[in-house]
């Protein structure tokens, strides 16, 4: 099942990197989904295990992939994906063993995070991969913080 797109898409362009996030939680992938949206990717989410074939037709520059899935297993899914073309991918799940993570890295994941974790760290890690896998100025585009708070500051606040 394919995930509805929400109103958080103000700074995706047409040249905005493309995630695929294949994540059966709602609340998750909603969580995800808006934050990788505030930070400039377009986004196509799943909720269930999608064929390999369903996640390379959204073009994606990187794929977010659980493990757990209903319908699939994500490594199963990263396998296929990994053997289709050289596709970034970062693992987001709640198996949390050294036995998993090596496993992830073994089928050529390029990160791997375990829940519980924060959208923005998920945001910064995807990032960071895109910029290794396809070095340019729309991988590296940083936003302006507020010192130490994570939040951007309003047009015109002054500063204290």
């Amino acid at each position: 099942m394919r995930s509805g797109l929400s109103g958080d898409t103000a700074f995706v362009s047409s040249h905005s990197p493309r995630v695929v996030l294949v994540e059966d939680e709602e609340s998750v992938r909603q969580a995800v989904e808006r934050a990788l949206r505030r930070e400039g990717f377009a986004v196509t989410g799943f909720a269930d295990c999608p064929s390999p074939d369903l996640v390379l037709a959204a073009a994606p520059d990187l794929a977010v992939l659980d493990v757990l899935l209903p319908g699939g297993d994500g490594f199963e899914l990263a396998r296929k994906l990994r053997a289709a073309r050289d596709l970034p991918i970062v693992f987001l799940t709640a198996r949390d063993t050294v036995g998993d993570r090596l496993d992830g890295f073994e089928l050529g994941a390029d990160d791997y995070l375990v829940k519980p974790f924060s959208p923005g760290e998920l945001a910064a890690r995807v990032r960071s991969v895109l910029r290794r896998a396809r070095p340019g100025p729309a991988c590296s585009r940083r936003r302006r913080r507020t010192a130490g708070r994570g939040r951007r500051r309003r047009a015109g606040a002054r500063r204290a």
